[in-house]
């Protein structure tokens, strides 16, 4: 084992080269080709909103030298996960939380959960570096969902809401165990960690405040994806398949959306398709 990582050390430092990844590497291109994923280009990072990661890019130049291997690969490593947790650090700050709230708006405002976001900075996955032509090229990644994602330090003690107004006891036959809302004839939509969902009348009908607060934390309030295919075959998807275009979407960041009232009195009729949606059973398609 020794002598396999002193092979590794002397590949990096002479020659340059110990092993070659592509930037999505960690999936297949079927699954690439699906996954809504938005660029952050100042910053060199991007957030995938299917998979609910952060994830960030670096590239260190670096002079090979032949003394001391085990040190100096050690530096360069450092090096590397220091420029990424910079950058996750700025990048984190510009993911939509809920209209019309960037997750900076509240470390700027509140020093506890400034403090949170630190721990969870600390939970950071890095990736081994890899040597591309410019330099050491380094990847970090921060879950938005989950025990270790960041959603855990936001919508702690917001208020319950029942939605009640459209249950029909007569109708409770006809149920659906999943939204799949398309999003095609409205490009301006954004995705966002507390995407919300309205009714024509201004009445919240989906959100933090109406779902299962466990699943919202450990998988998100949706799956977002930019291909249909793949969402009437997610993990989420059931068999009763409630699809939809929206009336239209709004927010100051374009990230909620406005079912028809026509919709909203099929869809929440029942209170078994209530039970359904609310465990988190909604894919947005955002083409």
């Amino acid at each position: 084992m020794r002598f396999f990582w002193f092979l590794f050390l002397i590949s990096f430092c002479f020659s340059g080269v110990f092993f070659s990844i592509e930037d999505n590497f960690y999936v297949s291109n079927i699954d690439a080709k699906s996954f809504l994923v938005e660029k952050i280009t100042e910053l060199d990072a991007e957030i995938n909103w299917t998979t609910g990661t952060i994830r960030v890019f670096t590239t260190v130049p670096y002079t090979s030298q032949k003394e001391n291997i085990g040190k100096f690969y050690d530096e360069i490593q450092n090096s590397v996960n220091r420029e990424l947790y910079l950058k996750l650090s700025r990048a984190i700050g510009l993911i939509r939380l809920s209209d019309p709230f960037l997750v900076k708006d509240y470390y700027q405002s509140y020093p506890d959960i400034r403090y949170e976001l630190s721990s969870y900075l600390e939970k950071t996955i890095y990736y081994p570096m890899v040597k591309k032509e410019k330099g050491a090229y380094g990847i970090a990644e921060l879950p938005l969902f989950g025990e270790k994602g960041i959603v855990n330090i936001f919508f702690k003690d917001i208020p319950r809401k029942e939605v009640t107004n459209y249950i029909d006891e007569s109708k409770d036959l006809e149920y659906f165990d999943t939204l799949i809302i398309d999003m095609i004839v409205h490009k301006e939509f954004n995705p966002s960690i507390g995407l919300r969902i309205y009714d024509e009348d201004g009445t919240l009908l989906y959100g933090p405040e109406t779902v299962n607060p466990e699943v919202f934390k450990k998988e998100g309030l949706c799956i977002y994806t930019k291909n249909l295919a793949y969402a009437f075959s997610s993990v989420r998807t059931g068999k009763r398949i409630f699809y939809t275009i929206p009336a239209k979407v709004k927010g100051q960041f374009n990230t909620d959306i406005v079912l028809f009232n026509a919709d909203a009195r099929r869809l929440f009729a029942s209170k078994r398709s209530l039970k359904y949606i609310n465990n988190c059973k909604v894919i947005i398609v955002k083409p």
